[in-house]
């Protein structure tokens, strides 16, 4: 055999068995992305070395796993052999999966924000080998995507040190301005009223909720307004609260066959959701539902709250009793929104004559459908409209509705949903929070046997001592816990002990809290890790509430 032949056989036999660092990772999001064109890493510091050594740029990719648009950029840019060639060339290109770094994905959130206005995810950072931010952008079709690279490529090698000036300079105003300004130091009473104050300003009385655009949940704040209300009732403010809890449960937020809600809606009247269900939102929802029962009088939300719970059991408990993290936007064909939507023929299919009537009156299937895949159940009508148009007794009413939901359930379990398995452990505290609430509220020993099963695997699974790991798996593979980590399984173990009057659960979250002091607390304020971010600012007075609760 030639000599020649025999080297091209060996090298491409090892090409053959090279595997992406990314291969077989824990997180779903992350191995989805080893047979990509572009050359991943997993984040570690070393890649910064390795990119000071080499003088490429670092090419930082954060998503998650139950977003649509980061599986479009994949398949468009990610899987695109044209652009993968340019960012391998160029930069050395790292895939993070955001639920796992949160805190650095918060940094990298902060830049794109600040430059751009806006942020979201696919999150996509260009920074310099320094680890100096230089330009985030978001999603962007491909076409448009490769001329950016392709620009900022020449632009990189005809003067490098320039670019890495420019982002220094601009990383450094950055941080000078916002210590400059400290914030003031607001307590006690004149926080509730400056708290109060700000979400005025951005409640909407027409729809419910906050903003006039897409339309999140935003559980930290509702729940803030919800105990206020509790304190000091105020007329306008149950009002929007009722209104607001009752366009979430009633409209598209929420899954109105299976239980659970989704992360957000495009529009803003609740009607049209983005359709990944993620585990923080359903936890703290689940609790805000159980605490609004028991501070407007509304039996209702009770019921809302044990349909999540339900939901939360049925379809995201895993074996060994924590909770995974999200159910993915797309189902097992790549549709958006697909494992939730009826298409007329496969309603017609499935019902009869008078179900289909009942059908559209009920859950508004009918007529020309919002979503490309078909019509989204909701509730469109009270219940005493459906009976007076049917002219059915309440018996026969319901019981034509739950012959209704068993065959569209029925159907839908035959679609296919993929998941991601990741078990969280602030997400799991959450989850505990929200339980408990919900025990004490219904009184239901079920309620109070998930919350100690939980309890249970946080404990055995998720906290060694008074160390809080994210993400723990039998194997060995595991992640440092972060401030939010720290936070929420300490107030978890809180809320349980309170309930189960444990003085050893009361202890560990006192224990907790200390540690994240410690960690996490200094002479400049907060970190959100207790790791070096890149070039990032480390300290910050604050941390503000988002979709998660501070």
């Amino acid at each position: 055999m030639p000599l020649i032949f025999l080297f091209l056989l060996l090298s491409f036999e090892a090409l053959g068995e090279a595997r992406s660092p990314l291969a077989d990772h824990p997180s779903p999001y992350l191995a989805m992305h080893a047979d990509d064109a572009v050359q991943w890493r997993d984040w570690h510091p070393d890649v910064q070395l390795q990119a000071q050594q080499e003088g490429r740029m670092l090419f930082i990719s954060s998503g998650y796993f139950a977003c649509h648009w980061c599986h479009v950029m994949q398949q468009e840019s990610y899987q695109n052999r044209e652009i993968a060639a340019v960012l391998n060339r160029f930069t050395i290109p790292v895939k993070i999966d955001r639920e796992l770094l949160p805190a650095l994905d918060a940094k990298l959130i902060d830049f794109v924000q600040q430059t751009r206005g806006h942020s979201g995810w696919p999150l996509n950072v260009f920074l310099t080998p320094e680890g100096y931010p230089l330009l985030g952008l978001l999603y962007a079709p491909p076409e448009n995507f490769l001329d950016l690279i392709e620009n900022l490529e020449a632009l990189w090698r005809e003067d490098p040190a320039e670019l890495s000036r420019l982002a220094r300079a601009a990383m450094d105003e950055s941080s000078g301005r916002d210590s400059q300004s400290p914030r003031p130091v607001v307590k006690g009473s004149a926080l509730l009223a400056a708290f109060d104050d700000a979400v005025r300003q951005e409640v909407d009385d027409f729809e419910g909720g906050f903003g006039d655009q897409a339309k999140f949940p935003r559980a930290p704040q509702l729940r803030v307004m919800l105990e206020m209300q509790a304190l000091q009732p105020a007329p306008a403010r149950a009002k929007f609260l009722r209104l607001t809890l009752r366009q979430m449960a009633w409209l598209g937020l929420r899954d109105h066959l299976g239980g659970g809600f989704f992360r957000y809606t495009v529009d803003p009247g609740w009607r049209e959701p983005h359709f990944e269900k993620m585990l923080y939102d359903n936890a703290q929802l689940m609790g805000l539902y159980a605490r609004a029962a028991e501070v407007l009088q509304e039996p209702e939300w009770l019921r809302v709250a044990e349909d999540t719970f339900e939901f939360i059991r049925a379809e995201m408990r895993a074996d060994d009793g924590g909770y995974i993290s999200s159910l993915s936007a797309l189902d097992g064909e790549g549709t958006e929104g697909g494992y939730y939507l009826w298409s007329l023929e496969e309603l017609n299919h499935l019902l009869d004559a008078s179900e289909l009537v009942l059908a559209g009156h009920w859950f508004g299937l009918q007529g020309n459908a919002v979503f490309e895949a078909g019509h989204l159940p909701m509730r469109s009508r009270e219940m005493a409209e459906v009976k007076a148009l049917t002219g059915l007794s309440d018996q026969r009413l319901l019981r034509s509705l739950e012959t209704i939901e068993e065959k569209l359930l029925h159907a839908r379990a035959r679609r296919e949903l993929p998941r991601d398995d990741k078990q969280l452990a602030s997400w799991n505290g959450l989850l505990l929070q929200g339980m408990v609430e919900l025990a004490r509220v219904s009184g239901q020993e079920n309620h109070h046997l998930a919350a100690r099963e939980l309890r249970d695997f946080i404990r055995r699974n998720l906290v060694d001592k008074d160390v809080v790991y994210r993400m723990r798996t039998q194997d060995g593979f595991a992640v440092a816990g972060d401030l939010e980590d720290y936070a929420e399984v300490a107030a978890g173990l809180l809320a349980w002990a309170e309930v189960s009057d444990s003085a050893e659960d009361r202890a560990l979250a006192g224990a907790l809290v200390h540690e994240a002091w410690r960690r996490f607390h200094g002479s400049e304020g907060w970190r959100l890790t207790a790791e070096p971010l890149l070039a990032l600012p480390a300290w910050q007075q604050v941390a503000e509430d988002g979709p998660l609760p501070s």
